[in-house]
């Protein structure tokens, strides 16, 4: 995952507030990729006590009908699938008409540390 610049983090902070309700607390933002961004939340409501990932598109994408649908799409198939090298997705929430999916968080080394 690319370094995350703190303008971009401030992005997993919004969803803290407006998506939450009170339903996690961001610890970090781990990273991103093209077209999202990856932050470690922590539940604080609800059954899942275990920390999970929530993946939110970055800002740039919010108006791509086309990048929304992807996300979308991206989580729903990952929800369906079970295998233990595959990263269990929880759901897929949504955030202002925007997804977020919130998946199993793996505590370990990066696979960017694992190739350096």
């Amino acid at each position: 995952m690319n370094r995350v610049p703190d303008q971009e983090a401030v992005q997993c902070r919004r969803v803290e507030v407006d998506l939450s309700q009170g339903l996690y607390r961001i610890e970090t933002v781990l990273g991103g990729g093209a077209q999202a961004l990856v932050c470690l939340a922590h539940p604080i409501a609800g059954r899942r006590k275990e920390p999970v990932v929530l993946k939110v598109v970055r800002r740039e994408y919010l108006n791509s009908a086309e990048a929304l649908d992807r996300i979308r799409d991206e989580g729903r198939i990952l929800n369906r699938l079970e295998h233990p090298n595959i990263l269990r997705v929880y759901r897929v929430l949504d955030y202002d008409g925007h997804p977020v999916i919130e998946m199993e968080f793996v505590d370990g080394v990066s696979l960017e540390k694992l190739q350096s």
